[in-house]
Formats: C-alpha cells, sequence, structure tokens
C-alpha cells in the first residue's frame, strides 16, 4: 500500500521514472526505520539495565552465608561480632544483608552473642525460636524438637504461643507448640567451652556427666558429697578423677 501511494502522488504523465521513485521510496522508509531506532534506542537501553539491576537485586536479597562443622568442631565469627561454635553435623546460616543477627541452624551450636539492646538477635529452628539481646547458651535440633541451655544472661525460648523465659543455669524443651522447662546439667555445653564448672554440685551428677564426656562409667559411695572445681575439659581423665579424689577424700571407681 505505501508502494502504490508513493507512486500516485509522484506521477506526471511523461515524466514517472519507475526506477527512481523506488528508490526514493526505499530511501524514504530508511530513514523513517533510522528515526525509529534511534528514538527508541535509549529506552530499550534503560529497560535493560532496569531488568539487569532488578536480577542482580534479586540474587542478592536470595544470598545465603552458610557456616558448617562437618566432622569437627567448628568456630566463627559473626559479621555482627557474635561467636558461634557448631558441632560436627551442624549447620548455621543467614542472610547478613537483611539482618545479620537473625540466624537458622540445624543441629547443635553454642552461641556467644555480643549484646545489643536496639537489635535482638533471634536464632530460628523448625518449630521454635530464640531471642536474646546478649548472653551464651546453645541450642540443640534434631527431628523430635529443640532444647536450649542458658549458662549466661537470659533468653525468650518460643514455640506456637508458648514461651518461657531462661535464664543462665536453666534449660527447656520445645515441640508441638509447647515449651516446656527440663532439668539441667551443669555443663550442658561443655563441647563448645570445654570447661567443667562446678559450684557446690552433688558428686553424683558430677560422675555423671564426666561419664557421658568421656565415654567411661563412673561411679562412687559418696554421690552427695558437694564438690566446687573447675577442670578443663582437655585434661585426661585420670587427672580430673585425682583432683576429686584429693578435694573431697572420696574413692571413685571406674566400671568396665
Amino acid at each position: 500500500m505505501d508502494r502504490l501511494n508513493f507512486v500516485l502522488t509522484h506521477f506526471k504523465e511523461g515524466r514517472f521514472d519507475a526506477r527512481r521513485a523506488y528508490k526514493r521510496f526505499r530511501a524514504e522508509v530508511s530513514a523513517r526505520a533510522g528515526a525509529w531506532r534511534f528514538r527508541w534506542r535509549p529506552a530499550v537501553l534503560s529497560l535493560s539495565f532496569a531488568v539487569l539491576a532488578a536480577v542482580l537485586f534479586f540474587r542478592w536479597q536470595g544470598r545465603v552465608t552458610e557456616y558448617k562443622a562437618i566432622d569437627v568442631v567448628q568456630s566463627f565469627t559473626l559479621k555482627d561480632g557474635s561467636h558461634v561454635t557448631l558441632a560436627p553435623g551442624s549447620c548455621l546460616s543467614l542472610r547478613a544483608h537483611r539482618n545479620p543477627r537473625t540466624v537458622s541452624m540445624t543441629g547443635k551450636v553454642f552461641f556467644d552473642v555480643l549484646h545489643d539492646d536496639e537489635h535482638p538477635f533471634t536464632v530460628i529452628v523448625p518449630g521454635a525460636s530464640v531471642q536474646v539481646l546478649g548472653t551464651k547458651f546453645q541450642v540443640y535440633q534434631d527431628s523430635t524438637g529443640s532444647r536450649v541451655d542458658v549458662t549466661e544472661g537470659r533468653v525468650r525460648f518460643s514455640s506456637g504461643k508458648a514461651s518461657e523465659v531462661l535464664s543462665a543455669g536453666k534449660s527447656a524443651l520445645a515441640y508441638a507448640d509447647t515449651v516446656v522447662r527440663v532439668a539441667a546439667t551443669p555443663n550442658p555445653c561443655v563441647w563448645a567451652t570445654r570447661t567443667f564448672i562446678y559450684d557446690a554440685t552433688p558428686l553424683g551428677e558430677v560422675l555423671k556427666e564426666l561419664s557421658a564426656f568421656f565415654g567411661e562409667a563412673l561411679e562412687t559411695k559418696s554421690p552427695g558429697r558437694l564438690l566446687t572445681a573447675q577442670f578443663d575439659a582437655d585434661e585426661s581423665l585420670d587427672e580430673i578423677i585425682g583432683l576429686i579424689e584429693s578435694a573431697l577424700g572420696v574413692t571413685i571407681i571406674r566400671l568396665k
């Protein structure tokens, strides 16, 4: 149709040159196309940059930093200055660009959280969460639920609408949207802290904890004697037993 209109417009009897007219027509079409490309190229480029920026932004938003312990205990310092120690097989993840003080985890992790009144630190596990300002505690999560043991400060342990505020030396379990306090052991985090601390602790509890840690059954005929002491977990069991026997004047039996 454009070609026909062009011919009708430029036709003059006795003077119409079809070849020249067609060349002029092609020239006009090319000029229009070039003008269109010139007008739209900035818009196309802007749209391309916008799409690329959006892709990069959403990739950045979705970026996850992970900390893992495969077969040995591993310790890390987080972006906010808090320290975490992961038991073998554990994993901790966070989106530092969103909130470096909100982490998710599986397995068992000991936290030494840097104090910050304005930015609570939150640990999320399946079906529960722990919120603190600054303290030391461990979270243990498995298929049955989650457990929190506090060694310093206070935390709020929540599951569904249930929650408990736990202070130092307290422990609780969370499962099926409930939180239940449980008896605490003297040093539930010794695997991470590498220190046994006892403050007027019955010897029976001490030996139970040492038995579990060193994998050797211990007993005594004086389980009610109270022990106040501190031991390095890297000391040998023989050395620790010798110190306890000397301090309390008791005999500790190593069962075969």
